[in-house]
């Protein structure tokens, strides 16, 4: 800490560099972590693209962001050169760093700026060739080159995550594990919002609905979800099934063609990104990941649970650690069992439903609270700035 102008104590200094704020898992976390930290931190965030929708929602916290404007998966010198002059100006405590491209860029050009140190973050949990773009494998396998020696600290976002990465070369250097935490009063059971979803898609009171939050990208498998709800269907379960996220619209051609093989044009909606994400997962009664690999610790699954909504996961991650006992857990590219485990879950809501929600909520508030995420950054980013490991 140093003495201001004003003779207060300033608060130290953590810059944030991330890939992008589009509306997606690291970003909805690092929203959560600055509004979380703010008595106790003082927040720089860097965009490498542009402010995307989670920017504006930063700045309202009176948060500075700066977007450096490069072109998605290319870099400039006018960016890279703009990114050293950002941690020259701020001379942050701590740089914490969000996915693959940050890490290695930000990691690199502080060495150039005063060399302050430097907090990976990791939130991929697969590099299947299958699940993950080559750009991606690329920029990944250059960070296991350099784990030894650019990052003072990493932090994985799932156990899974952290032994995969070792797996695959990455430097088991102060590697600590902080789950993603969450906000349980922004998040919670809320008829109103569930009525008003409904009553909006025409989707009665007591249908049963299941939803799928989530972009469209080959490594969240939208097909074994599609596969899944047609061997429902023709087993005579009839399920309605909304789709919400960046590319769920009807002008994707790939996922309209991939709907309609399955025959199920007449039962998937398409919202397309949505900001009342809450909202939808009160709309639903059962939310489904399918992913074939990627994800970390997906923040669909514990939103999804904190407003009471049971889940039904492929294992994936940390997916299965998420739901523990109060969930179904099923192998990837397995749609058979996945259907199996929709119907035995929509049995189970039918059944007892509000049992299995408060459940759900509770799991969720117990292990994975916004404050026990934020305090776990905080010992981090102190034990760095102050030159400690583990």
């Amino acid at each position: 800490m140093s003495i201001s102008r004003t003779g207060r104590t300033a608060l130290p200094k953590v810059m944030h560099v991330i890939t992008g704020l589009n509306q997606g898992g690291a970003e909805g976390v690092l929203l959560r972590l600055i509004s979380g930290t703010q008595e106790s931190y003082e927040h720089t965030v860097v965009s490498l693209i542009a402010d995307g929708v989670v920017g504006p929602k930063i700045r309202a916290l009176g948060v500075e962001v700066i977007t450096l404007d490069m072109p998605r998966g290319r870099l400039t010198l006018r960016g890279l050169w703009r990114l050293r002059q950002a941690i020259a100006k701020a001379r942050p405590d701590v740089i914490q760093t969000w996915m693959f491209h940050a890490d290695l860029v930000a990691g690199l050009v502080a060495k150039l700026a005063g060399n302050p140190p430097v907090v990976w973050g990791i939130r991929h949990s697969d590099l299947d060739d299958g699940a993950t773009k080559r750009s991606t494998r690329v920029v990944a396998s250059l960070g296991s080159r350099l784990s030894g020696c650019v990052p003072t600290s990493v932090v994985w976002n799932s156990r899974e995550a952290m032994r995969m990465h070792f797996a695959r070369g990455y430097h088991p250097r102060d590697a600590r594990v902080i789950p993603n935490g969450f906000n349980m009063g922004q998040l919670h059971p809320d008829q109103v919002a569930r009525d008003r979803v409904r009553q909006e898609l025409s989707v009665g009171s007591s249908e049963l609905l299941v939803g799928d939050i989530a972009h469209w990208s080959p490594e969240k498998d939208h097909d074994n979800l599609f596969k899944a709800l047609a061997i429902l269907k023709s087993r005579g379960t009839m399920v309605r099934c909304l789709l919400a996220g960046n590319g769920m619209t009807d002008d994707n051609e790939g996922l309209i063609a991939a709907i309609a093989r399955h025959g199920l044009s007449d039962d998937v909606m398409l919202l397309g990104f949505r900001s009342d994400v809450p909202d939808l997962f009160n709309a639903i009664d059962l939310n489904v990941l399918p992913s074939l690999g990627g994800e970390g610790f997906p923040n669909a699954v514990g939103e999804a649970m904190a407003c009471g909504t049971p889940c039904v996961v492929t294992d994936v991650g940390d997916a299965a650690m998420i739901v523990g006992d109060v969930g179904w857990v099923v192998p990837p590219r397995e749609p058979d069992l996945l259907a199996d485990a929709i119907d035995q879950a929509l049995q189970a809501i039918q059944s007892d439903g509000p049992t299995l929600s408060t459940k759900c909520r509770s799991r969720i508030a117990e292990n994975f609270g916004l404050e026990a995420m934020c305090n776990a950054f905080i010992d981090v980013w102190t034990d760095v700035a102050r030159g400690t490991r583990r």
